[in-house]
């Protein structure tokens, strides 16, 4: 079995998220339990970034085996 890039960022308790909000509760950010107005954008590139880190092994960073799904910026 392959170890998950994102399995090794949620074993050391770092939140994949691409959101500043807290936590306030289950509705929303705002303490008076609404959203903020970019909230679900946020939050669903954190469920990209997540997806996408599920992806992506140990063996493939080692073999360099991101370049043909990154481009290298530089």
């Amino acid at each position: 079995m392959e170890t998950r890039v994102s399995e090794i960022i949620l074993a050391v308790d770092e939140p994949i998220k691409a959101t500043r909000c807290t936590e306030m509760g289950t509705i929303g950010c705002h303490t008076d339990g609404s959203k903020c107005l970019t909230h679900d954008l946020w939050e669903e590139l954190g469920n990209q970034i997540h997806l996408f880190l599920s992806s992506v092994s140990l063996h493939d960073i080692l073999e360099r085996k991101l370049s043909p799904r990154l481009p290298c910026l530089q």
